[in-house]
């Protein structure tokens, strides 16, 4: 893996660390996660991380 910089308004950053502790998850998991799930919809594929649908099942009960 490699580590990049991501700049973000402030409000995103702490709408993003909200869900963070919510989730139990460290920051660059879920980031990561929510990244791929973005881009899952630029795939034909339309595969996405288990813990993600995990997470969004639970979310949702």
């Amino acid at each position: 893996m490699i580590v990049c910089g991501l700049r973000v308004p402030s409000t995103l950053d702490q709408r993003e660390r909200t869900a963070i502790q919510q989730a139990g998850v460290p920051f660059s998991t879920l980031t990561r996660e929510r990244i791929e799930l973005g881009l899952t919809d630029l795939d034909d594929e339309r595969t996405a991380p288990l813990a993600a649908l995990r997470r969004a099942i639970a979310h949702a009960s």
